[in-house]
């Protein structure tokens, strides 16, 4: 099964372009701009940095992870923005082009998820200190920057059936059913603003109700005629709950009964409890359907295509001269030598041995079940470089007037489609 390099995009390079910087708040005041970084011979400028400090902020927030202090939220921003300066000058070189009706579309979509009018939109660029066509160039940044990556990667990650049905098989753990029990009860409401002596009798009604029961009175027939539950005409009976979706002090309880068992009396927030278990299920692995075997293929893609994108970012690195000067000392990454930036707690955290193991083992499964469904692309980096050298051979009888620019266009974009 093969998949769009989109779905690879979508979680590496979200932040990108900064396609909802528009909705927080003004940017920052302006203070001296200097260049932080070169990145062969483009620049990136601290104002440039600064303007993406909120909206990554946000993100993190939204995503559930630790916000960094404002230093270190600033080199994990200049580091994204030096890989999207990589990718933007490999697809330039490439001769890779995004046309105006991309970017007007992608523009659009923006507005529309946003409920934002043409005036809104302009309003809040200008709050920001920036033209509307300043942020199309953004977004035609990102489009280039996602086309680089279809381009380079094309669908040449392929995860068998065979695959998925091994990751299954390795990580059941993963695709467990919680622990689950089939319950009824007897509920003794407490209301708001209920006296201390109106509490009382509720208890002991809880109480003599629970002796009935235990002197082999029906708990179906105590729970109709006692229980103030809605679940009372059903005999208690509030169906199949899964572990984690009760109240703690019920939930306690009625996890360490088993089948026919009944509780003592339990109080919670609503009142006093008389619980019984009919069944209980214990915690087994989901079957392995159609649905669940979708899901794994996505996990396997995903996983091995995040270590792709970044080994090549990390090729593109190696082969560029970076220099950067957002502290006060400046640091030159010179080709090849690349010295890795610290990451907060934020980061991903790194795979256990074991899991580490497994990760490497599906990584060669990969390129083997690739090799075996494309065998004319077994060697996808000479193929890559091929491509590459016939485009940049249809670019120069562009520029030299042999062909003419739509037949450039189309002979780039078969060439593209053969990904």
């Amino acid at each position: 099964m093969t998949y769009s390099i989109k779905s690879v995009k979508r979680g590496l390079i979200a932040f990108g372009a900064g396609l909802m910087i528009f909705m927080c708040g003004e940017a920052s005041a302006k203070v001296f701009d200097r260049v932080v970084a070169k990145v062969n011979s483009d620049i990136i400028t601290m104002s440039a940095v600064e303007e993406r400090v909120g909206p990554y902020r946000e993100m993190l927030m939204r995503s559930g992870q630790e916000t960094p202090p404002t230093d270190e939220l600033m080199k994990q921003i200049l580091d994204i923005m030096i890989e999207e300066r990589l990718q933007i000058q490999r697809g330039k070189k490439l001769g890779i082009q995004v046309e105006e009706e991309s970017v007007l579309s992608a523009l659009d979509e923006i507005k529309e998820k946003n409920h934002l009018s043409d005036q809104e939109m302009e309003i809040m660029l200008q709050r920001e200190g920036r033209s509307l066509e300043q942020y199309k160039e953004q977004i035609r940044n990102q489009i280039l920057v996602s086309r680089v990556a279809r381009f380079q990667f094309g669908n040449r990650i392929i995860v068998t059936d065979q695959l998925a049905k091994q990751y299954y098989e390795k990580m059941k753990q993963d695709f467990m059913n919680p622990e689950r029990i089939k319950v009824r009860h007897i509920l003794f409401i407490l209301d708001a603003g209920i006296t201390d002596a109106e509490r009382e009798v509720k208890r002991k009604r809880a109480e003599m109700t629970l002796q009935e029961i235990r002197s082999g009175k029906s708990f179906e027939e105590m729970a109709r005629r006692y229980s103030e539950d809605v679940s009372a005409s059903s005999g208690g009976e509030i169906g199949l709950l899964a572990k984690g979706k009760l109240v703690p002090e019920f939930e306690e309880v009625a996890f360490s009964l088993r089948d026919g068992e009944v509780s003592d009396v339990v109080k919670t927030r609503f009142g006093y409890h008389i619980i019984k278990v009919d069944q209980y299920l214990a915690s087994q692995p989901k079957p392995y359907d159609d649905d669940l075997k979708e899901k794994i293929k996505d996990i396997i893609f995903r996983k091995a295509s995040e270590k792709k994108y970044k080994d090549w970012v990390q090729t593109l690195k190696s082969e560029s001269f970076i220099e950067v000067k957002l502290d006060e000392e400046s640091a030159v990454e010179e080709p090849k030598r690349l010295k890795k930036r610290s990451r907060t707690k934020a980061a991903s955290p790194k795979a256990a041995p074991a899991e580490a193991k497994l990760e490497r083992e599906w990584d060669e499964e990969i390129e083997v079940s690739s090799k075996k469904i494309r065998k004319s692309d077994a060697t996808s980096s000479k193929n890559l470089q091929s491509m590459e050298n016939k485009l940049r051979r249809m670019k120069q009888l562009r520029d030299a007037k042999k062909i003419s620019e739509a037949e450039y266009q189309k002979k780039k974009m078969e060439l593209l489609d053969q990904l």
